[in-house]
């Protein structure tokens, strides 16, 4: 009888685990970084002293399609409205990355390299792109996950973008 048990020992302790790595992998809550200070970047190419706000920061990857989608708005943001916008590449190779900001343009004005994707834990991210914006205090306003289309722009992030600049004028 207790070989019986002890054979199904490595049985209870794999189904145990898979129990906690789906539970952890399937909670629904997230990470609340409003109104929280930004953390701590030690990127390769972007450290956390580099950023000034009011800016946004986008997480992004060659290899994301619908980071591809929202590239058009990130560049009207950067060269139209020139608001500085950050970048950090998640889990992509320097070489990938270049050709991607080659092809399609760069409208970051730093971009620093997630390989390991710390910062993305940090963050609380559960995907790319997504996008932040903080104010001069570099202090999250505002996070969007998914792609960030013109409706945005229009309606969440510009008005933020006057507010903060009508904060930082008084």
């Amino acid at each position: 009888m207790k070989r019986n048990i002890i054979n199904f020992l490595p049985l209870v302790i794999f189904l145990a685990l898979v129990v906690s790595f789906a539970t952890l992998l399937l909670r629904s809550e997230k990470i609340e970084m409003i109104s929280k200070p930004i953390p701590t970047l030690t990127l390769d190419g972007l450290k956390t002293e580099d950023i000034k706000g009011p800016a946004l920061i986008n997480f992004f990857a060659s290899w994301c399609t619908p980071c591809r989608a929202e590239h058009e708005v990130l560049m009207e943001l950067s060269e139209k409205h020139n608001l500085p916008i950050y970048g950090i590449a998640y889990k992509d190779k320097k070489r990938d990355t270049d050709r991607y900001l080659k092809e399609l343009g760069n409208p970051y004005k730093k971009i620093g390299r997630d390989e390991k994707g710390r910062a993305f834990i940090d963050w609380g991210l559960s995907g790319v792109p997504e996008t932040f914006l903080i104010d001069s205090d570099n202090m999250i306003r505002y996070h969007h996950a998914g792609v960030l289309l013109e409706e945005n722009m229009n309606a969440t992030i510009m008005p933020l973008i006057q507010t903060l600049q009508s904060e930082g004028n008084k």
